[in-house]
């Protein structure tokens, strides 16, 4: 997962911090939303499958689905995204998400 400072589109995110900032403004992820848009942004155009997320985010734990789905929305709220008409992130039914914007690593 990304442990740097990287881009999604004109959004920076700050992984240390848990954070991302859109339009002047800084907004704070929790730290398994963080997770998931991290682990989102190493793949971006591909599909990332709900067990993969669940595994490498909750690893050895039990979680319920629902905890992913909390946290894509929390993405999505942050990223300014719409679920209907996706900018950042897209559900791929019965799979898993995928990022569908350019991510790039930011140089410290």
């Amino acid at each position: 997962m990304f442990n740097q400072d990287f881009q999604v589109a004109d959004v920076v995110v700050r992984p240390s911090l848990n954070r991302v900032e859109r339009d002047g403004q800084r907004l704070h992820l929790r730290p398994k939303s963080m997770e998931v848009l991290a682990l989102l942004a190493t793949r971006p155009g591909q599909v990332t499958t709900r067990d993969e997320l669940l595994a490498a985010v909750w690893p050895g734990v039990s979680v319920a689905e629902e905890g992913l789905t909390q946290c894509i929305a929390e993405i999505r709220e942050a990223l300014g995204d719409n679920a209907r008409q996706p900018s950042y992130v897209e559900t791929v039914p019965k799979r898993g998400y995928r990022l569908i914007v350019r991510v790039e690593v930011i140089g410290n």
